[in-house]
């Protein structure tokens, strides 16, 4: 905690002498100035988007859950070991032959032993596969338990135009998130949400519209510009 208090007083001296300080997320602009008020800070996205995917393959032709995140980071392996041993068993049960992807590098060997008829842990995947994926997928789950900032995964998901389905943890820092994601907490709410994507033609038909839409005003190089610009004032 020392160690943590010394580098939050170095941080806030910086960003006193600075004209103007930038984070990736609304939030913790939001707890900047809960600190100190006097702090000009501005939230810009990390992740830009110049196109919209456009593969994403139609209802009939997706199918299954998927998870992406490389596991050198502990809140993917608690999100994944929380989603099968909570979520997971349950949507087998109304979809039984629903398969869920886990999809990232460095699974550690318990993550692995996850793999059964219903589950694969596919380690690290190439570009081109992961796009394949996104394609073919019917949704996305995100559900993160702690972590912070905003996270690149769920961007990437509405991307590429798939449903997804997170927690407020992972909806953390992004704008209007509701109005994208299916965001729960609760365990029995997040299997209603997932159940009830899964099995709705016309939301998930829907969805790559709305995500369009959603990352040209929120994640397109336009936006992104007209924010930057705002920082700079000239004059004649």
């Amino acid at each position: 905690m020392q160690e943590v208090s010394s580098w939050k007083k170095l941080e806030l001296a910086i960003c006193k002498k600075s004209d103007v300080v930038l984070y990736p997320s609304a939030l913790e602009i939001k707890e900047l100035r809960n600190i100190d008020p006097e702090i000009n800070g501005m939230a810009i996205p990390a992740y830009i988007y110049s196109s919209i995917a456009s593969g994403r393959k139609p209802f009939h032709e997706t199918n299954d859950l998927m998870f992406v995140g490389g596991f050198g980071h502990l809140p993917n392996v608690d999100a994944v070991n929380w989603f099968v041993s909570n979520i997971f068993p349950k949507i087998l049960v109304v979809n039984p032959d629903v398969r869920f992807y886990i999809v990232g590098s460095k699974p550690p060997e318990f993550i692995q032993k996850l793999e059964t008829d219903n589950i694969t842990v596919t380690g690290y995947v190439t570009e081109e596969r992961l796009e394949e994926l996104y394609n073919a997928i019917r949704l996305v789950v995100a559900p993160l338990t702690y972590g912070a900032g905003v996270k690149g995964k769920i961007v990437e998901a509405i991307h590429y135009g798939v449903p997804v389905v997170t927690t407020s943890i992972g909806a953390e820092g992004l704008p209007d998130a509701d109005t994208v994601l299916e965001i729960e907490d609760d365990p029995t709410r997040f299997t209603e949400s997932v159940l009830m994507l899964y099995n709705n033609e016309r939301k998930v038909n829907e969805f790559p519209a709305k995500a369009e839409n959603y990352i040209e005003r929120y994640f397109s190089p336009q936006s992104v510009k007209k924010q930057i610009s705002s920082i700079f004032q000239f004059s004649g």
